[in-house]
């Protein structure tokens, strides 16, 4: 099935302003890579469902960064039909997600109030979206569509098991500052994902609290 069908299929619309991920078990193939893809389309909200979806997906593809760096991108260094070519690949696709952290952080910790700030953070959101379109373009087409042709389905199925597994326990914020490189993310993430869940859960109950008074 063609990419673009898992890229609409398999994503909530941030900027249709979705609330909610969809389900974080996508099937043992190459395909559940292309699966939990995130559409980001220009839809108007309330601005508080807004900020909400915006944190909703900058926790979705942190994750999905996180268990691309861990299991896909290594596996273009080893595969991919041409080794220069294939070290150039890997070396831009975790230099996007280094640019994209960056970005994400700065939508995780600015709340805009008031139509100046408003401008600045949509304006930051559609550089992202620009960003992220041309990545997930380029991800399709260099990496993805290549690695089908040398994978049997043996290594396929292994590929989707690794990849589950790394996006159910990768961080959930962006941390622009941390590692991307394969070998020292396989080490830190699960550690730091674990972090990120916890502060996550003590968010949550003491938001849970606030609100009962």
């Amino acid at each position: 099935m063609p990419f673009r069908n898992f890229h609409q299929q398999g994503a909530f619309l941030l900027c249709g302003w979705s609330s909610s991920c969809p389900p974080c078990l996508p099937p043992p193939s190459l395909d559940a890579v292309a699966a939990t893809r995130v559409a980001v389309t220009p839809a108007p909200m309330h601005t508080q469902a807004k900020v909400a979806a915006a944190r909703e997906l900058v926790r979705h593809i942190s994750r999905h960064a996180s268990a691309e760096e861990r299991t896909l991108y290594p596996l273009v260094r080893e595969k991919h039909p041409q080794p220069n070519l294939a070290k150039m690949l890997y070396d831009r696709m975790v230099m996007d997600d280094q640019v994209n952290k960056q970005i994400l952080d700065f939508l995780e910790t600015h709340v805009p109030s008031g139509e100046a700030e408003w401008a600045v953070y949509d304006a930051t959101l559609a550089k992202f979206r620009s960003l992220e379109e041309e990545h997930l373009a380029t991800e399709e087409a260099e990496v993805i569509e290549p690695l089908r042709q040398v994978l049997d389905q043996a290594a396929l199925t292994k590929l989707g098991r690794k990849w589950a597994a790394a996006f159910a326990n990768a961080p959930t914020h962006p941390h622009p500052g941390g590692p991307s490189d394969a070998a020292r993310a396989r080490l830190l993430h699960p550690v730091v994902g674990l972090i990120d869940r916890m502060r996550d859960a003590l968010t949550t109950e003491s938001s849970s609290s606030a609100g009962g008074h």
